[in-house]
């Protein structure tokens, strides 16, 4: 059965992050939840090993 999206999250990001999430928006044709939601079942799908680590400046 499939799951209902019933949960609502609110996060704040950086324009670089918002900007290449509207530009898959456009692309791929859908709504911008639903590419966060894409997004997030492929990185539960295949995880990675380890998170990034941004290297600091």
């Amino acid at each position: 059965m499939k799951q209902k999206k019933s949960e609502f999250i609110s996060f704040r990001t950086t324009d670089d992050v918002k900007d290449l999430l509207e530009k898959l928006s456009e692309t791929h044709d859908r709504p911008l939840s639903d590419v966060i939601h894409q997004l997030l079942k492929s990185f539960i799908n295949d995880p990675p090993q380890q998170l990034p680590i941004p290297k600091k400046k």
